[in-house]
């Protein structure tokens, strides 16, 4: 086999091996965002039950409130893993529900937050996609 075979090889290879870790990858991924501050109408504050109550009521976007490094760093992941169809609200609900289970747990009796949370995924496939 020729030294440029192996290299397409191994390439195909990791793709794959990508695309078939790529849930847990980004569950490490999301894991961290959630631990960063945010800014939210002047003040610094964490993701929490609280501030989840204040964007469902007041609808406002969870992206808009990252920092360009957060959402530069989940766009770029998408786009290299390709088919993101998996990365819904069930899979962040089920990713956070260890280590937030109060915001899990929001997320699963609140209709109106899981509407919300459903349209914060629309919103970034499309700005994945665009």
């Amino acid at each position: 086999m020729k030294p440029k075979q192996l290299l397409d090889m191994g390439g195909t290879f990791l793709k794959g091996l990508m695309i078939n870790y790529a849930p847990e990858m980004a569950r490490g991924m999301v894991v961290e965002l959630l631990k960063r501050p945010v800014v939210y109408k002047g003040t610094t504050r964490y993701i929490d039950t609280r501030l989840i109550v204040d964007l469902v009521i007041e609808d406002v976007s969870l992206w808009s409130l990252l920092d360009a490094k957060g959402v530069s760093m989940l766009k770029d992941t998408a786009r290299r893993i390709g088919d993101i169809k998996w990365f819904d609200s069930d899979w962040l609900i089920d990713t956070i529900k260890e280590e937030y289970p109060a915001l899990a747990s929001q997320f699963l009796g609140w209709s109106k937050a899981r509407e919300w949370l459903d349209r914060q995924f629309v919103e970034l496939h499309s700005s994945i996609t665009s």
